[in-house]
C-alpha cells in the first residue's frame, strides 16, 4: 500500500512538480544568457587589469607574445582538406592590445592604459567577433572562393566580412613549392548573434564542404 501512494501524485503535487519544471527551465535559459553575456563582456569589455596584463606581456618581448598567441590558436576538430589546413586564430582584445602595445615598445614609442581602454571601447562598439586565418594555396588567386562559416548547434552564420578575401596572396616560404602562396584572412562575426555560453566550430572552406577544416571554439579559453 505504501508503494501505491508512493507512485500516486495527487493533482495539487501535479500541479506544484508542473510549476517546478517551468521555474527550471526558464531558470536554465536565464542562466545561459547571463553567462554568455559574462563570457562575451570578458572577451570585449576588458578590465584596467586584464589590459595592464596585455601591456605587460607585450613588454616582455616577441617570445612572450608569441607564445600566448599560440594559446589561442584554434585545435582541428574534422580535416576535409589534408593538406594546406589553415592556422587559425581568435582575434580577441586581449590578443590585439597585446600586439598593438608590442609594436609601439619595438618601435621605441609608448602604450598606455588609456590607448588600451580606447581600443576595448571600439571593440565593444563593432560588437564583431574575428578570426584570423593563415591560408594557403598554390594560386595567386586562390582566396577568390575561399569562405568562413561559424557553426553553432543548427545556427550556421555567415561572416560580416573576410579582409584579405579576393586579394593576391603572397609568395609562402616554400615557393616555388607547394603551396607556393599564403595569405592571412581575417572572417568577422555578428557578437549579438552568438551565444557565448555554448561551444562553436569555425569552419574554412577552400572550395565547399568537400575541402574544409572545422576549427572547435571554446569561448571559455579564449582571453
Amino acid at each position: 500500500m505504501k508503494e501505491r501512494r508512493s507512485g500516486i501524485l495527487s493533482k495539487s503535487g501535479k500541479f506544484i512538480l508542473m510549476i517546478l519544471v517551468v521555474s527550471m527551465f526558464f531558470s536554465s535559459t536565464s542562466f545561459a544568457a547571463n553567462k554568455s553575456d559574462t563570457v562575451k563582456k570578458s572577451l570585449f569589455n576588458l578590465s584596467d587589469a586584464k589590459i595592464q596584463q596585455a601591456i605587460g606581456t607585450a613588454k616582455k618581448g616577441y617570445d612572450a607574445v608569441l607564445e600566448f598567441n599560440n594559446t589561442q590558436q584554434l585545435s582541428i576538430i574534422k580535416d576535409n582538406m589534408q593538406i594546406w589546413q589553415p592556422e587559425v586564430w581568435a582575434s580577441t582584445t586581449y590578443l590585439n592590445i597585446m600586439r598593438a602595445a608590442f609594436l609601439k615598445f619595438d618601435n621605441y614609442e609608448s602604450y598606455t592604459l588609456s590607448d588600451g581602454k580606447a581600443f576595448s571601447k571600439r571593440a565593444l562598439n563593432a560588437n564583431q567577433l574575428s578570426f584570423e586565418l593563415k591560408t594557403y594555396g598554390n594560386d595567386l588567386d586562390y582566396t577568390d572562393h575561399v569562405n568562413v562559416v561559424l557553426k553553432q548547434g543548427n545556427k550556421m552564420l555567415q561572416p560580416t566580412n573576410i579582409s584579405g578575401k579576393g586579394e593576391w596572396a603572397d609568395q609562402s616560404y616554400s615557393w616555388p613549392d607547394s603551396p607556393a602562396y599564403t595569405k592571412v584572412i581575417i572572417a568577422s562575426f555578428d557578437a549579438s548573434k552568438i551565444d557565448f555560453s555554448k561551444n562553436a566550430e569555425l569552419v574554412y572552406l577552400y572550395a565547399g564542404k568537400e575541402l574544409s577544416v572545422t576549427y572547435k571554439v571554446d569561448f571559455s579559453k579564449l582571453k
